[in-house]
């Protein structure tokens, strides 16, 4: 029994030395216009700082946590304007599609999302709620030296839930832009 559990706790330890753990993050800033409220116009900024780690079973799949901040900052045509943050988590999965040479690869994101706080979706003005989401999202990343790897995602195909509303949909705009720096640890 003893030999069983050391050889299964090198096995482990032997595996966890070559595996490949990184960190690092993403940052996005958004500017937007809605009108979908009748007589209201809502003019949005918003500002996301998501720090991550992650871990690389092979060159093909990877997971990873992002936990960070939300800010906004609305100003609404009939209203003052409000200003809002919100804690963010969000577990995913990547799967590297192809490879275009040694150093550049597209890839997929396909994860879950959880969004605390106060929050403006569609236009409208959430306090203190709690939104969930799930979705993938297109990406290409460049590995510019062994131990730093440059990554960006547009757009993305998922559902929103909130406050008993449900919002689904593909965005492509560039609003949905996010660029990212990871490094091997």
């Amino acid at each position: 029994m003893k030999k069983s559990i050391i050889i299964a706790c090198l096995c482990l330890c032997s595996s966890i030395a070559n595996a490949q753990f990184w960190a690092g993050g993403q940052i996005s800033s958004t500017k937007g216009k809605n009108t979908s409220i009748p007589g209201n116009t809502v003019k949005t900024r918003s500002f996301k700082f998501l720090p991550e780690v992650g871990y690389a079973f092979n060159n093909d799949w990877e997971v990873a946590v992002r936990i960070g901040i939300d800010y906004s900052k609305a100003k609404f045509s009939s209203d003052k304007s409000k200003a809002r943050s919100a804690f963010i988590i969000e577990p995913y999965a990547r799967y590297n599609v192809c490879n275009l040479g040694k150093n550049v690869s597209f890839f997929l994101d396909g994860g879950i999302g959880i969004e605390n706080g106060d929050f403006f979706h569609k236009g409208i003005y959430y306090k203190s709620e709690t939104m969930f989401g799930a979705g993938i999202r297109p990406g290409i990343k460049y590995r510019a030296t062994n131990k730093m790897t440059l990554v960006a995602t547009f757009g993305g195909l998922g559902v929103n839930i909130i406050d008993k509303n449900t919002d689904a949909g593909f965005n492509l705009n560039g609003n949905s832009l996010t660029i990212g720096c990871y490094f091997d640890l």
